[in-house]
């Protein structure tokens, strides 16, 4: 597990887990702090690792953004009426300065980069919007676009409705090198009461929580 004591204002904070047989940190993890994190929100996390045996490294930062809950909202935090919700500027920001710290931590070689978490927002929504023209590409909406009729790769449901709120982005050096990627549709589709009244059964997914996990396969060349 990587965390510290520097994670931000929120109850809610970042981690990662990792499998020490196949990954190697290397440095020491970063919280983001700067932009709009410098006094609020939850710090992503970022670490870059090395893979055991072949010598290539991979950057990834946990963001989990404001959520779309209107509580406590004032003035451009308000919903708009433009169908994102609370805080959609809010959580422009802080895709904003995730870009502008990797734009300023970029060594001389362009770092291959994921960006992993709950971004809070849809894949049209402007922080969507930003990151991708940050250069950084949904690897599930790139592989599974989604259509009118279809979109089968979702993260959340509310009031019966799918979407995703959960993303994985990949920068241009490291989307080429993705295999596969997809949801796992364990948790949003499944009715509270499986964990709720510990209906599930033990060692089986179901319901572990109210987002699906997404899955990303990657070949890193050394």
């Amino acid at each position: 597990v990587i965390s510290d004591d520097s994670a931000g204002t929120d109850a809610i904070r970042t981690a990662l887990l990792y499998r020490s047989d196949r990954l190697r940190p290397t440095g020491e993890a970063t919280r983001i702090r700067t932009g709009v994190y410098r006094s609020a929100g939850r710090r992503p996390l970022a670490q870059t690792f090395e893979v055991a045996g072949s010598g290539a490294s991979v950057q990834v930062v946990v963001p989990h953004l404001k959520s779309k809950s209107c509580q406590r909202a004032k003035g451009a935090d308000t919903d708009q009426n433009d169908g994102q919700g609370c805080y959609s500027q809010r959580r422009v920001n802080e895709a904003r300065a995730i870009t502008q710290w990797l734009e300023q931590q970029r060594p001389a070689t362009e770092p291959l980069t994921l960006i992993a978490g709950d971004l809070n927002s849809y894949s049209q929504e402007t922080p969507l919007q930003h990151f991708a023209g940050a250069g950084f590409t949904s690897v599930v909406s790139h592989l599974h676009p989604c259509t009118p009729a279809a979109c089968d790769h979702h993260s959340y449901r509310f009031k019966g409705e799918k979407g995703a709120l959960d993303h994985i982005l990949a920068s241009p050096g490291l989307l080429p090198q993705v295999l596969s990627a997809g949801t796992w549709n364990v948790n949003a589709d499944e009715p509270r009461a499986l964990a709720e009244q510990g209906l599930v059964p033990a060692g089986q997914p179901w319901r572990a929580s109210d987002h699906n996990p997404v899955v990303v396969d990657v070949r890193l060349a050394p």
